[in-house]
């Protein structure tokens, strides 16, 4: 896992510039963005278990992105600034027109690099406001 991590921090600093390299390097490169690829999705789907055992009404989809549905854009920006504020969590509102309205979510990203105690912190975050907020849960 670490080596995984290191890869990626590397990776992402060089720039693909894969095909000015040898046939073995390309290969060492096909296995890492697998590896990578593989943990974007382990993050997500552990993400996606940990916001639906806490009631929080997540969409599932083929990605490793988690779409929590607030479902009004005032309390979707109120969410996202308490996020910062309160916790040191930067996340995104997605509001009309990116949505239609009445859909207005936040969209969790997991990257390789968060682990399971950035996820646990991001959950307990977001369970917290939501009660604090009086948002609606998941039937």
């Amino acid at each position: 896992d670490d080596d995984v991590r290191w890869a990626i921090r590397k990776i992402t600093s060089l720039g693909w510039r894969v095909e000015k390299i040898g046939p073995k390097a390309k290969e060492h490169f096909s296995d890492l963005r697998a590896a990578f690829r593989s943990s974007v999705l382990k993050a997500g789907k552990d993400r996606l278990a940990s916001l639906k055992a806490r009631g929080l009404p997540v969409t599932e989809t083929e990605s490793h992105i988690v779409p929590l549905i607030v479902g009004d854009p005032i309390k979707c920006k109120a969410l996202t600034d308490r996020l910062l504020s309160d916790f040191s969590i930067y996340v995104q509102p997605i509001n009309y027109p990116t949505v239609p309205k009445g859909t207005e979510r936040l969209r969790l990203t997991p990257g390789p690099l968060h682990g399971e105690l950035e996820i646990s912190r991001l959950v307990a975050a977001l369970d917290q406001l939501w009660t604090e907020m009086m948002l609606r849960r998941a039937a």
